[in-house]
């Protein structure tokens, strides 16, 4: 019994992860194909300000700070 649940647990393991790889191959023909890569190729980064707003910590049993 012990046997045909690991067979059974490793059958369904070896298909999802055949399903997976199936499916990141896919992905990356796609990606390929359009050159939908390309769009992401110009983004930049947001800089955070310089000056952060100093705030208080938390007082004990305070889970939301109204202003």
């Amino acid at each position: 019994m012990r046997l045909r649940k690991g067979l059974v647990a490793l059958a369904i393991f070896t298909i999802m992860f055949i399903g997976a790889w199936q499916a990141d191959s896919l992905n990356d023909r796609l990606i390929q194909m359009y050159n939908l890569d390309e769009e992401h190729e110009n983004m930049g980064i947001l800089e955070a300000p310089r000056q952060v707003e100093r705030i208080e910590p938390f007082r004990p049993r305070e889970y939301i700070k109204i202003r």
